[in-house]
């Protein structure tokens, strides 16, 4: 990549207008919300992941009880 000084001095005032123009510029990004937004989407993540887990275990103790009786009715 070239330095910034072999570049027109043209480009550059364009570059500095530009970098101006955007930290200038008003960009409403409320942290509260966005923070509380992350928080409730981790939250909800957190609940399906826990679902997740009690359905797993309650199908794996299903299917224990199934083989169990089935060797119970077989035996």
């Amino acid at each position: 990549m070239q330095p910034l000084t072999d570049l027109p001095p043209a480009v550059l005032r364009a570059l500095e207008d530009l970098l101006r123009r955007v930290l200038r510029a008003p960009h409403d990004v409320d942290v509260a919300v966005v923070r509380s937004g992350a928080q409730e989407l981790a939250a909800v993540r957190r609940q399906r992941r826990q679902a997740r887990a009690v359905l797993l275990v309650l199908l794996g103790a299903a299917l224990v009880l199934t083989g169990w009786f089935s060797a119970a009715l077989v035996g």
